[in-house]
């Protein structure tokens, strides 16, 4: 088992995510632990703030979100 967890560290260390969250204590915790998985990730707050991580950053490969954006419908 621990194999297979570090093969989908390694994986998951390939890749650079987009995290929107506008729980700041859910985002702490959320990119405390990217951190320690020493995975590359960027961060927005709301939809527009996303939106524009993304129109900048041509390289992201994952965004995580919640259903609930604020500034977004």
């Amino acid at each position: 088992m621990k194999e297979e967890v570090k093969a989908q560290i390694t994986q998951l260390q390939k890749l650079k995510l987009l995290l929107v969250e506008d729980e700041v204590d859910l985002l702490n915790i959320i990119t405390d632990t990217l951190r320690k998985l020493q995975v590359e990730f960027y961060t927005a707050c709301n939809g527009n703030e996303a939106l524009e991580v993304l129109q900048n950053n041509d390289n992201i490969d994952v965004v995580i979100t919640d259903i609930n954006m604020p500034m977004m419908n």
